[in-house]
């Protein structure tokens, strides 16, 4: 009789448990799916050398004095052909300073420009 009773017992608690479980699950499936927004305020490295080369191309070197239009021009080249971690922090905050006075503004990155650390 007590073999029977624990069996009965032991019956009634997996199924409450079973139900209880199942009734969690069917509750976890019911909730709305929230779907993360990609981070778009977060540019790769690459992208931001790209648009910082094509903020230096767009420097008006017609309106650069003639000794600095020759160092713009090399600086270009030098970030073109090595990259833009090849210039060293002075060199990209002169082409910054430039593009900043003489830059079209409509190809600008949409961040600020980098400046040099000390």
């Amino acid at each position: 009789m007590t073999e029977l009773l624990t069996f009965a017992l032991g019956a009634a608690l997996g199924a409450v448990l079973y139900g209880t479980v199942r009734a969690m699950r069917r509750r976890l499936h019911q909730l709305p799916r929230m779907v993360e927004e990609p981070n778009s305020h977060f540019d790769s490295k690459s992208i931001r050398d790209r648009e910082l080369e094509a903020r230096w191309k767009a420097i008006a070197l017609d309106q650069v004095h003639e000794i600095n239009r020759d160092e713009v021009r090399r600086l270009i080249a030098k970030a073109e052909s090595l990259g833009v971690d090849a210039l060293a922090p002075r060199e990209r905050t002169f082409l910054d300073h430039f593009a900043n006075l003489f830059g079209s503004s409509d190809d600008g990155p949409s961040h600020p420009p980098l400046t040099a650390m000390s």
